[in-house]
């Protein structure tokens, strides 16, 4: 449902005209002229989902492939940057952004083409709208927020003796950071001891780590991230 949302919404905001300026958003636009910029941060199983399943549904809508311009980062902030950039060049009239720096880059890019965004926690807190319930700008989308209470009573139900843990995720990740106190003060919630463990943004860093915590903790809880 949330998919079909979020798409139906991208498409009443490519036909309504909501693009660069005052006179093309006096106009409605044909399905056949519209033009899709697809950013996705890096290839990863679930990114890639959220990339099909966007477009499937568009083609089922009437959109040809060959109307939207995917691009996939390769896992560089610096990338995002670059191919908003080329997405704003070209005229796109909607641009869909997979990941936060996905997101945060076609957001810092163009306060007028619409952006859709996915695979994102927390719009408010990655600072591409005032507020998730009103976001007042070019940014919408849905939210992948993890139901973290029910998961941390789930933790202690498998496994009961837990008395420490580790919140563990990559420190620049704002979606993490604000999942990972909602974690910290749900599982206190329920008199776990928590420790946070971050990595950087370098996959590379994540085995040593975790290999770190081994004896050091009853259990590891890893947000979206």
């Amino acid at each position: 449902m949330k998919k079909l949302a979020v798409c139906m919404l991208a498409l009443g905001l490519l036909l309504t005209g909501c693009g660069s300026n005052d006179e093309q958003n006096s106009q409605t636009k044909s399905l056949s002229d519209v033009k899709i910029g697809a950013l996705q941060l890096a290839q990863h199983p679930a990114l890639d989902k959220a990339y099909e399943g966007f477009k499937e549904t568009l083609i089922e809508a009437g959109i040809k492939e060959s109307q939207i311009d995917f691009q996939n980062a390769s896992g560089d902030p610096s990338n995002c940057q670059t191919i908003a950039e080329k997405f704003v060049n070209d005229g796109d009239d909607l641009i869909y952004a997979i990941a936060t720096d996905a997101l945060q880059a076609a957001a810092n890019k163009t306060n007028t083409i619409p952006v859709i965004g996915a695979a994102v926690t927390n719009f408010e807190e990655a600072g591409v709208v005032k507020s998730n319930d009103k976001p007042q700008t070019n940014v919408t989308g849905a939210s992948d927020m993890n139901p973290v209470k029910e998961q941390m009573d789930l933790l202690k139900k498998l496994v009961p003796n837990a008395k420490k843990i580790a919140i563990f995720y990559c420190s620049d990740e704002a979606n993490s950071i604000y999942q990972g106190q909602i974690a910290e003060k749900a599982a206190k919630e329920i008199g776990l001891e928590t420790a946070i463990v971050t990595v950087p943004n370098d996959s590379s860093a994540i085995q040593q780590v975790t290999e770190s915590m081994i004896g050091k903790y009853d259990a590891i809880y890893i947000p979206t991230d």
